[in-house]
């Protein structure tokens, strides 16, 4: 059996859940507004917020993000320890409020707004002036909400972020219990609203004879666009289109871990756009029983990290914390291999800053909320094939 891999640093080398809505390329994306810093908060465990109209109020408590109710002072205090589990200072479990002002410049007229979670836990829904936006569930991979165009000036952007329990992935599940890294309440990562053309490049997905590319459309018609020299139409709401491609660079290995990098160009008239990712080459095989990369045999290891974070209940989301938490000794001792993590979340992962500024490469990384259902088998064209069934 033989499956030619592409290895992207953007999305995975094999992933689980694929990023479809979202790259860490070289991006387009030029307009951003950072929205981390100091909220309006209310915490909400009668769950009396919606019934209320809190998103037509102003919350009255502060908070600040990125950050964890529990870890900026909300929610009971713990008495008695667990036994076997994370014992945290505080506990918070319900819905909570976050609430902020923003100004979009004049620059942003005739724009697209978009903003950015990186990691929330669970189900955020999200208001503008008042108007809702909608509501994401995801543990796996950043919400993302359209805002659509906003006119120049003042806005207030009202979330509300619910931690209780909400799909049957069970109770056990490593991103949600307190075995691991606990059940908290807040937003971490990347907080940003974004602005782009109503017709864009949402995301490339490189692959060893195809490019995917997500291209996003909201002008609320169908609009003919040209990427790489060739045309397509994009209906309202947009599509994945295709294209044909191949590649002559020197094949990826630990030894020499060569990336190369591929620009993605759209005109569509009056709108343009442009994505930059990173990508490499490999053919991973099957031989005898044995894996092999590019003809050589290759022992896979890693270890299992369950998620355990005791000083702030989440995963470090940045370079610094990342260090602090594990260190080069504990990457090391999987000897760089095949660093797997079980039943990690998006965001927990080595991003590819991370990754170069301490030249490591990895085979394997694994994003999903529940290990224990996760089976991974090797298809027979290209890709890794999930079959836990989870979104």
């Amino acid at each position: 059996m033989k499956a030619k891999i592409i290895v992207i640093s953007i999305l995975a080398l094999l992933i689980a859940f694929p990023f479809t809505s979202h790259s860490q390329g070289v991006s387009r994306l030029k307009d951003i507004i950072a929205i981390d810093g100091e909220w309006n908060f209310q915490a909400d465990p009668e769950r009396i917020g919606i019934s209320d109209k809190w998103f037509n109020q102003i919350l009255t408590d502060k908070i600040v993000l990125p950050g964890s109710c529990a870890e900026r002072g909300y929610g009971e205090k713990t008495t008695i320890p667990s036994v076997g589990k994370l014992t945290p200072v505080r506990k918070y479990d319900g819905p909570a409020w976050y609430q902020k002002e923003f100004e979009v410049p004049a620059e942003w007229k005739g724009k697209m707004a978009e903003l950015f979670l990186e990691r929330c836990l669970w189900e955020s829904s999200v208001w503008i002036d008042g108007i809702p936006t909608g509501t994401q569930n995801s543990l796996s991979v950043p919400h993302i909400y359209n805002l659509g165009e906003l006119k120049p000036g003042k806005h207030t952007l009202t979330i509300r972020v619910d931690n209780t329990y909400k799909l049957p992935i069970g109770t056990w599940a490593c991103a949600i219990t307190e075995d691991t890294q606990g059940r908290w309440n807040g937003i971490i990562g990347k907080m940003e609203l974004r602005a782009t053309d109503p017709v864009w490049i949402r995301n490339v997905q490189v692959y060893s004879d195809i490019l995917k590319i997500s291209v996003g459309n909201q002008t609320g018609r169908k609009v003919r666009v040209n990427i790489q020299s060739q045309n397509f139409p994009i209906p309202p709401g947009g599509i994945v289109v295709e294209l044909p491609f191949s590649e002559n660079s020197n094949a990826w290995d630990e030894f020499a871990p060569e990336m190369q990098e591929l620009t993605v160009s759209l005109n569509a008239g009056q709108w343009s756009d442009s994505h930059t990712v990173k990508y490499a080459l490999r053919d991973l095989e099957i031989k005898d029983k044995q894996f092999t990369l590019n003809g050589r045999p290759l022992m896979l290891r890693g270890p299992v990290d369950e998620c355990v974070y005791p000083l702030t209940g989440y995963p470090p989301m940045d370079k610094e914390s990342w260090i602090k938490n594990h260190g080069y000794r504990w990457l090391a001792f999987v000897n760089l291999t095949a660093l797997i993590f079980y039943a990690f979340i998006r965001g927990v992962h080595l991003k590819q800053h991370l990754r170069r500024e301490m030249s490591l490469d990895f085979f394997f990384r694994l994003n999903c909320p529940c290990g224990p259902w996760m089976h991974l088998i090797l298809d027979n064209t290209r890709n890794v094939t999930n079959l836990s069934g989870m979104n």
